[in-house]
């Protein structure tokens, strides 16, 4: 898509586009470049976003609650699970 051609969206909602419009006029900008703008933003928030490494789990420590801690897993499962 060149410059300058149409893009038609759907299911865009009518509120946010009007908010959406009335800002861009407050900027003295086109709704394109403003559009433009928005969409790189969403891009590089979505791609910047890490997914967490499942391998992660396997550096997880064991820890120590101190004394009297010795059952707390089977403590936890009968209170969870009956």
């Amino acid at each position: 898509m060149g410059s300058g051609e149409l893009l038609v969206v759907r299911n865009a909602n009518k509120q946010v586009y009007k908010r959406f419009k009335q800002k861009a006029v407050e900027e003295e900008m086109s709704i394109g470049t403003a559009l433009n703008e928005a969409m790189e933003q969403w891009l590089e928030a979505k791609e910047s976003r890490k997914k967490p490494d499942p391998r992660n789990l396997l550096k997880a420590k064991p820890v120590d609650f101190g004394k009297g801690s010795e059952n707390l897993s089977t403590t936890l499962d009968e209170i969870l699970y009956g």
